[in-house]
This record gives C-alpha cells, sequence and structure tokens, in this order.
C-alpha cells in the first residue's frame, strides 16, 4: 500500500516536471519567434482635431528574443518604442502626453511624442508627422511585415512605410515612399527624425564625417553660428554637451552609431541612398532637457536630403534600419548586416613575411558559415592577388566573432597596396572591410658558397684576361 502511493506520488511529481520542461522549452521556442500584438489600452494626447485622431490609438507591438519595438500610426509615429532585451535599454523617447515648448529656434511651438518618424509630409498647422493607417500584410513566428499609408492632401504628396521584423535578429527595416499624387511638380526635401533618449552620460556619438558646422548653440558654447570645426568634437561624447546646441555633418558614410560603452552595446542606423541623404543634424539641450519639457535626456538625429522636383506620379523612395549588437564597440566598417575590424599586428611587412591579423565582427541578425575572402588590391582597387578563403564560424548579436588569421605572400612586387577581406555568410555579402598594407623588399642575406663561386668566377677571369694580355705581348 506505502509502496503503491510512493508509486503515485513519484508518478505525479515526474508529471510535473515533465509538464514544466514541456512548457520551459515551449517558451524558449516562442522568445525566439516574433510575436504581434495590438494594443489600444494607452492615452495618448491628441495634437489635432483631424478626423480619426484617437486619445486610445492602436498600439501595434513586435517582439522577439532580442528587441521589443512599438508602432504608434495614428500620431504618424513609425517607431515609437525600441527595447534591446540584451541590456534592458530603451534608445527611443517615447512621452504619451508631452507639454507644448516654443521652439527659439523655429519660432514655433511643437510638442514631442518621440520616436522615428518622417519630416515629409508634415503636418505645419500641428507640427507634427501626419497620420497614418496601417494594414497588417504579414504575421508569423518568422516575420511581421506591417504597411503604413498616408496623405498630405493640401500638398498632393501620399506616403507608403513598410516596417519589417523577422526572428532572430536585432534589426528593424523601414522603407518609404514619397509620391507626387497633385497633378503638378512638387518640390520636396525630404528627412527623417530619430529622437534618441540618452540610455546613460557615456554614450558616444560614432559619425563617419571629419567636419561639423555649428548652426546654433546657447552662449555659442560649441563656437559662433556658421563656424566649421574639426570632427569630433568633445561633445561627441554626451556627457559634454553642455547647453542647447544643433549642428551639421556631411557623413561620408550612411550611417549613425551610438556606443553605450558601459552596456558593451551598439544602436546603429544605416540608410540608402548614400548619394541623396548625405546631411545629419543633431540637436540636443544637453542637461537642460527639462527647459524644453523633456521628461529625459534626448538627441535628435535628422537625416535630410537637399531639395529635390517630383513631377505628377514620380516616387522617391528611402530605405532605412536600426539594430542592436554586443561586444563589439571599437569597429571601422559598418552596413546594414553588422560591424566589423580588421586589426593588423603592423602594417608594413617584407615579401614573404607571415602577414597576421584580427578579423572582429558583431552583427544585426544570426549568421552561420561566416567566411572571409582575403585579397590584396591596389590603390585603383584592380585584384593583384587572392590570398585565401577563411572560414569563421557563426555570430549573432549577442555573440561577437573575433578570429586571428596568417599569411604569406612571395610573388608580389614591393610597394603599398590594400588589403580587403570580404565578409560573406549563407545570407550573401554581410560587409567588406580594407587596410592599407605595405610590403618592402626582402633583406639582403649573406650566402658563403654563392660568394665563394663568384669570386672564383671573378678570380678565372682575371687569370684569363692576364693570360690573354700576356700572349698579345709575345
Amino acid at each position: 500500500m506505502i509502496k503503491g502511493n510512493y508509486f503515485r506520488i513519484g508518478g505525479v511529481a515526474l508529471a510535473y516536471v515533465s509538464i514544466l520542461l514541456i512548457l520551459s522549452l515551449s517558451i524558449q521556442v516562442i522568445s525566439a519567434e516574433v510575436s504581434f500584438s495590438i494594443r489600444s489600452d494607452q492615452y495618448v494626447f491628441p495634437p489635432s482635431e483631424f478626423e480619426g485622431t484617437k486619445e486610445y490609438p492602436d498600439i501595434l507591438v513586435m517582439e522577439n528574443e532580442y528587441l521589443v519595438i512599438q508602432l504608434l500610426p495614428n500620431r504618424g509615429i513609425t517607431l515609437w518604442n525600441l527595447k534591446s532585451k540584451l541590456t534592458d535599454t530603451e534608445y527611443l523617447y517615447s512621452n504619451p502626453s508631452p507639454l507644448p515648448y516654443f521652439d527659439e529656434l523655429t519660432k514655433t511651438y511643437y510638442i514631442e511624442f518621440g520616436g522615428y518618424y518622417p519630416l515629409y509630409p508634415w503636418n505645419k498647422r500641428d507640427n507634427q508627422p501626419y497620420m497614418v493607417r496601417y494594414e497588417v500584410l504579414e504575421k508569423s513566428g518568422k516575420k511581421v511585415l506591417v504597411y503604413m499609408y498616408g496623405q498630405d492632401i493640401e500638398e498632393g504628396a501620399k506616403i507608403e512605410e513598410w516596417i519589417s521584423f523577422e526572428e532572430k535578429s536585432a534589426k528593424i527595416n523601414v522603407k518609404m515612399k514619397i509620391t507626387n499624387i497633385s497633378g503638378k511638380k512638387l518640390f520636396v526635401k525630404f528627412g527623417d527624425r530619430l529622437v534618441l533618449e540618452v540610455p546613460l552620460e557615456d554614450i558616444y556619438l560614432k559619425i563617419p564625417a571629419d567636419k561639423v558646422r555649428i548652426i546654433a548653440s546657447k552662449g555659442d558654447w560649441m563656437g559662433g553660428e556658421g563656424e566649421v570645426k574639426p570632427w569630433p568634437q568633445e561633445w561627441a561624447l554626451w556627457r559634454n554637451f553642455k547647453e542647447h546646441g544643433v549642428a551639421s555633418l556631411d557623413v561620408k558614410n550612411p550611417y549613425i552609431a551610438i556606443i553605450n560603452e558601459q552596456a558593451d552595446e551598439i544602436f546603429v542606423k544605416v540608410w540608402k541612398p548614400a548619394e541623396e541623404l548625405k546631411e545629419v543634424i543633431i540637436r540636443s539641450w544637453g542637461v537642460g532637457y527639462k527647459d524644453a519639457y523633456f521628461e529625459s535626456p534626448v538627441i535628435y538625429f535628422q537625416t535630410i536630403s537637399p531639395g529635390m522636383e517630383l513631377k505628377s506620379g514620380d516616387s522617391f523612395e528611402f530605405e532605412t534600419c536600426f539594430f542592436v549588437a554586443k561586444g563589439l564597440t571599437n569597429f571601422s566598417t559598418v552596413s546594414e548586416y553588422g560591424v566589423g575590424l580588421i586589426e593588423l599586428r603592423k602594417k608594413n611587412y617584407t615579401v614573404g613575411e607571415e602577414v597576421s591579423l584580427n578579423i572582429k565582427l558583431a552583427t544585426a541578425a544570426l549568421e552561420k558559415n561566416v567566411k572571409a575572402k582575403i585579397t590584396i588590391l591596389n590603390y585603383s582597387g584592380s585584384l593583384i592577388k587572392e590570398v585565401s578563403e577563411e572560414l569563421l564560424g557563426e555570430t549573432s548579436p549577442d555573440k561577437p566573432l573575433s578570429k586571428s588569421i596568417s599569411f604569406k605572400v612571395n610573388d608580389i612586387d614591393p610597394g603599398n597596396y590594400i588589403l580587403q577581406v570580404k565578409v560573406i555568410s549563407d545570407r550573401g555579402e554581410l560587409l567588406t572591410m580594407q587596410e592599407e598594407l605595405v610590403f618592402l623588399h626582402r633583406p639582403f642575406t649573406l650566402n658563403i658558397l654563392s660568394i665563394l663561386a663568384t669570386l672564383l668566377i671573378i678570380v678565372v677571369l682575371i687569370i684569363v684576361i692576364i693570360l690573354l694580355i700576356r700572349r698579345k705581348k709575345k
């Protein structure tokens, strides 16, 4: 009887443990996939009386193992929240009930809900992005795709947005399309704004530019209006952003990166077309953010295009993505798939000497069978030599990759070259990194046998010459 009870208790316990184990595995599987939900339980201040403006608008929520993202179409906000689950860090400022503030720079009142949104078309009456509608085009554990659309009736411009988010990825993709439906020519100056919530005072702004132009700053603490200074400035470290200031940079490559050194994490924005969107405007209120009615420190990042003319029916397309990654805060190359760095042991090598380098990589998504194709180019970009193809392994947003590689090049002329490392995976090409590399002449080495042979030849020649001279005299 007692044994029977023990068996029954043991069986129940075993079943209970099995159920917990199955649930645990299920939760892990679910968390790795993309989940999607719609909330309408939060009050968001209505900035206008336009038909369709809701006090409790739909908030679209996407989540996977790396990110939690919110969209707010009813306020025209493409991304309202973006939280890294790797470090529990919020990177987008958001405020459902902002207070109106008079902006001395633009001489207008505005309220800031935060997030990321387009600056064209723009609701000039309320100084806000236009409200848009949405459709969920795809919803599965692998991918969520949301389509948002709206128009400026007065201007005659239609905006369409496609926001996609995939499993095993710490990246959100946004595509925008502006179409002229006015029946006449439109002069368009496209732009977008990212309202960054400053997570820590020690975050660093990495922007690929050489110079920065001061637009305005309180008490000229940045410098005089219109003054051009070298970049980076000391205020690239946000703790040195003393007061309100605005500055403009022309970027060499289309990205901005927020280096969160303390969390060992980066937050990156990459966009295209690069040739159309080269100007980045930075604005912050520094420690005086409360004067502008922000609830926490913020930085504005605005990408601005030069003015362009759109004929009736013509369109302009723009793509951008945001991603987070851990473990590599020092990098030289950025793409929409991740960041990378080549560390050469030294720059100058003798022909035939072993070249040693370390490849570091942090990606925006899980990448399998990552390989590095190593080649040597001349300064014109022409291929000189294919060196090798190395398997690097697997990498993901929370697991950066580092690999040491060595090789020798014997058949190359001394001179200046470019070492190119092209990183590829099952997905395709991820990014291309380059570093300068110099090959020098082989050092002169003494060889006794060759020297003796040379001396012997010389002696024989001298003897032959002497014998010929003597024979001639006779």
